[in-house]
């Protein structure tokens, strides 16, 4: 029996030797890696979507606006056939209906209930219309309020007052 070599205890290794642990880190940091990657991606191709649906919104908006322009443009055109006709107050108040409507679409504020004052005070007022607003809004009120006889040039004038502020917005 000599042969026989006793036996050997086993040997204790460390269970977390330096080799496993940096393995774990280089694991655990590839995985943060593609983390990051992917939440990139995700907020990039969000940001994209966002964007394109901004850019559709804004056609519709621009395509709207235009629509709007046109219809109000063509409710002005009617009311010019009251210049020709000599008819003044019922363009006037026309006018003034289609002014107070294209303000409301563009401001946002409701021009159509307020008075020449409350709407030369608004603070939603555009301060480069608010020239001609107020000139066209004082000689309407004049023919609406005041029955005041005036030139067909003075109406005239009215009426390219009014085309100014519609075609300042396109």
């Amino acid at each position: 029996m000599e042969d026989i070599n006793p036996i050997k205890p086993p040997i204790e290794t460390p269970i977390l030797n330096k080799n496993i642990i940096h393995l774990f880190w280089i694991i655990l940091c590839i995985i943060i890696l593609f983390i990051f990657i992917f939440l990139f991606y995700y907020l990039w191709k969000k940001r994209k979507l966002v964007k394109h649906k901004e850019a559709i919104i804004q056609n519709k908006n621009k395509e709207s606006k235009m629509n709007k322009y046109k219809i109000i443009k063509q409710k002005l055109e009617e009311a010019k056939k009251y210049i020709e006709i000599g008819d003044y107050k019922t363009f006037y108040i026309q006018a003034s209906e289609v002014l107070r409507e294209y303000l409301t679409y563009i401001n946002g504020d409701n021009f159509i209930d307020m008075t020449t004052m409350e709407i030369l005070k608004s603070n939603k007022l555009d301060k480069s219309l608010h020239a001609n607003v107020e000139k066209f809004l004082k000689l309407s009120d004049l023919i609406k309020f005041a029955k005041a006889n005036q030139k067909k040039e003075t109406v005239l004038y009215a009426y390219k007052l009014v085309v100014q502020i519609l075609n300042k917005n396109i």
